[in-house]
């Protein structure tokens, strides 16, 4: 089942975007961003380490895919600078504070920023999100946070004692800062 599932998605994927080649190149270039986020989530994934320069690529076509649904309300920073892209680090150790700036930080009526950076240098990783808070937690809580205390609790195992997680709201504006010791 494990083998068929992803076989048969990538297949139907490869059979849609036959249908898509021609209509628009921003459709494509979507569809193929769509596509490489699902092989990353499906293939890599089973993965225990990935490349930074894997992970850069991941995020950025996750953000490429928000940016396709954002109006001119919203502005995304996303920058990175990495001494060494063949550090290794866990897949998608950062995506779930990449979803929380969109998820909490994009508007279509009012202007906003999400600002997202990594950088290595010394074996030192520092990611940092920033966004305009335009959505608070309790509009969309309907269950027990699983996003931060999840991310808290991957990093605690993985990283004993070599990482700090700190996240403050100040003004308006949600920070998130992560540091970890890679080596």
């Amino acid at each position: 089942k494990a083998q068929i599932s992803p076989h048969f998605l990538f297949n139907t994927l490869n059979s849609l975007y036959s249908l898509v080649i021609g209509t628009s190149q921003k459709a494509e270039d979507a569809f193929i961003k769509f596509t490489e986020i699902l092989k990353y989530t499906y293939i890599i994934i089973d993965n225990d380490l990935v490349s930074v320069k894997d992970e850069i690529t991941y995020i950025q076509n996750y953000i490429d895919l928000q940016e396709l649904r954002l109006n001119r309300h919203t502005m995304v920073k996303w920058s990175h600078d990495v001494d060494n892209e063949g550090y290794r680090i866990p897949p998608m150790i950062l995506l779930t504070f990449v979803e929380n700036a969109f998820k909490y930080g994009v508007s279509t009526t009012r202007d906003c920023v999400i600002e997202i950076s990594l950088a290595i240098a010394g074996g030192v990783l520092r990611f940092r999100t920033c966004n305009s808070v335009m959505k608070h937690v309790g509009e969309f809580r309907t269950e027990l946070p699983v996003g931060l205390d999840n991310c808290r609790a991957r990093l605690s195992g993985i990283y004993p004692g070599k990482y700090i997680l700190d996240t403050y709201e100040r003004d308006g504006i949600f920070n998130l800062d992560l540091t970890i010791k890679l080596v």
